[in-house]
């Protein structure tokens, strides 16, 4: 920006007024790059044709005349400080306006570094004190314009007479402000819609406290219905009022509360957990809900550092990480089932779904969960998924587990088993003993292998073992081997025949890493076994030939 250099004060007051710079005594900053090449000792200029104009556009009262304009400088080493005072005359009495300025010496000349104008100050006039309090109000209209608010003064009488009425609180019911002020000339003059005795509780509130606050419904010009907030304040015989429209927020709070007894007899009627963790206060509230009975409340404060105890008391040490992970790692909604402990020691399969709650700046604020006692559908999902005998896994169901473990590529091995000469023990024994004998290889099964491994009855007398993140051959051949010698030795119905097993293995590898490939490539190993000897395990590791 160009510099603007002026000889001395009077300059700089003729430059400002010459150019309608009214901005060159709002705002005089020293990177406007004004200098001062000296100072005026003191001047007292009395020229109001000359600067009424520009100084009364700088918030004066309408009434007031430009009387004066006084300025003096009093230099001081490297700092100077300048003083004016600008007089205003009108019929009743008079304001003053105070400038002040600083300046800082730099080489031969100054530069401006503050310079304020105060507001005016009156004394004992009415017509600028008024205009001074319209002008007050004006600024609050603004202010209330932004945020669907409405302003009132009333006068402290019986009726709480309106002496003003802004146009946005008009706005809100829908008229103008002469209909405004045709139609409702007081407070107890709103248009209520069913509620009477607002005006009285108002009345009875400014008479004790000196101020109001209530909500209530007024009717609008097209007949819908506006819920307000209003407060007000008496000051002497006067009283200022705001009304906001909190008609948005008061459905919204109606239809939560709705909800919120609809989802309380739901609960009342069911036998469910809620639980509310608040991350920032580390605090767990549980509500248990009994049908027929009232809620029974217990509070948990540190709630991460006794998480492990209660997973301890109520849940199943192997779903123990599940809770760890969604709790303090994942953060998100979800969604799983668990196994809890129940009253006897029993386990009980429960449904949790935990939702997350984030402030405005994202932010993770609490955990809302609620539990459900899913047993029922279990078992019934079970009896679907389980083979009618050995309570193992049945084909269809198995092939889902081994596709979703081969998805997660964690390795694994693939068994196929059948009982030698099973049709025989049939034949001579008879079909119960048959059972019995499957019966009791799935027992086996369960007791060699880990609660992470799948078991399954193909049907028939052939079984599948998936073995979950086993990579090594001699691990499968070793763990086979001893079941081998179990089923020989503890399958004995009556103690009167031999029961042996055959069984083929294929390992998990970057050739055969699907249900289908695995299955068949342990199926060509059984083959194997059953043309050789029998009684005895091949593993295939994606080679030709078994190992």
């Amino acid at each position: 920006m160009d510099q603007i250099i002026y000889a001395n004060t009077w300059d700089f007051l003729q430059a400002a007024y010459q150019n309608k710079d009214t901005a060159a005594l709002r705002r005089f900053y020293p990177e406007q790059g004004a200098l001062w090449i000296g100072l005026a000792p003191s001047y007292e200029i009395e020229d109001p044709v000359t600067l009424e104009n520009w100084l009364r556009e700088l918030s004066g009262a309408p009434c007031c005349q430009v009387e004066k304009l006084r300025l003096k400088t009093i230099p001081h080493g490297d700092t100077a400080v300048m003083q004016g005072e600008v007089h205003m005359q009108c019929s009743q009495a008079s304001c003053l306006r105070r400038l002040s300025g600083c300046w800082q010496k730099e080489g031969e000349g100054w530069k401006l570094g503050l310079f304020s104008l105060a507001p005016p100050a009156f004394s004992a006039c009415r017509r600028a004190t008024e205009w001074q309090r319209m002008e007050n109000i004006r600024k609050i209209e603004n202010l209330l314009e932004a945020c669907d608010a409405g302003l009132a003064l009333a006068s402290w009488d019986e009726t709480l007479r309106f002496e003003y009425a802004s146009s946005s609180l008009c706005r809100m019911l829908g008229w103008t402000q002469e209909e405004f002020a045709r139609l409702c000339g007081s407070f107890q003059q709103l248009p209520w819609a069913g509620e009477e005795d607002v005006f009285r509780r108002v009345r009875s509130q400014l008479e004790e406290e000196g101020e109001y606050s209530c909500e209530f419904p007024l009717r609008c010009r097209d007949g819908s219905e506006l819920w307000v907030l209003s407060r007000g304040r008496r000051e002497g015989e006067q009283v200022s009022c705001v009304f906001m429209d909190v008609t948005e927020s008061r459905n919204a709070l109606t239809q939560l509360q709705v909800e919120h007894a609809r989802n309380e007899i739901a609960l009342e009627m069911s036998n469910d957990v809620v639980m509310e963790y608040n991350y920032r206060s580390d605090r767990a509230v549980f509500r248990i809900y009994r049908a027929g009975m009232p809620p029974k409340m217990s509070e948990i404060q540190s709630f991460s550092s006794q998480l492990q105890a209660v997973l301890d008391r109520y849940v199943a040490p192997q779903d123990h990480e599940l809770f760890h992970s969604y709790v303090f790692v994942s953060r998100k909604d979800c969604a799983f089932d668990f196994r809890a402990i129940g009253e006897n020691g029993a386990f009980v399969w429960c449904h949790v779904t935990l939702r997350t709650v984030f402030d405005r700046s994202g932010r993770l604020v609490s955990i809302v969960g609620r539990i459900h006692d899913v047993s029922d559908k279990k078992q019934l999902e079970n009896e679907a998924n389980l083979d009618a005998l050995t309570k193992l896994y049945n084909r269809s169901y198995m092939r889902q587990q081994v596709k979703k473990a081969l998805e997660e590529q964690q390795g694994g091995a693939l068994l196929l088993m059948d009982v030698d000469c099973f049709k025989q023990i049939n034949d001579t024994r008879g079909h119960r003993t048959g059972d019995r004998v499957l019966v009791g290889i799935a027992q086996l099964l369960r007791q060699f292998f880990r609660q992470q491994d799948y078991l399954c009855r193909l049907g028939g007398d052939e079984f599948m073992v998936f073995l979950r993140g086993v990579s090594r051959p001699e691990v499968v051949r070793e763990r086979c081997q001893q079941l081998l010698d179990a089923v020989e030795e503890e399958t004995r119905p009556e103690g009167r025949f031999r029961v042996t097993l055959s069984i083929g293995a294929a390992m998990v590898n970057s050739d055969c890493n699907t249900p289908e490939q695995l299955y068949q490539r342990a199926d060509e190993a059984l083959y194997l076994v059953k043309r050789k000897s029998k009684n005895a395990v091949e593993i295939w590791n994606g080679s030709d030939s078994p190992i």
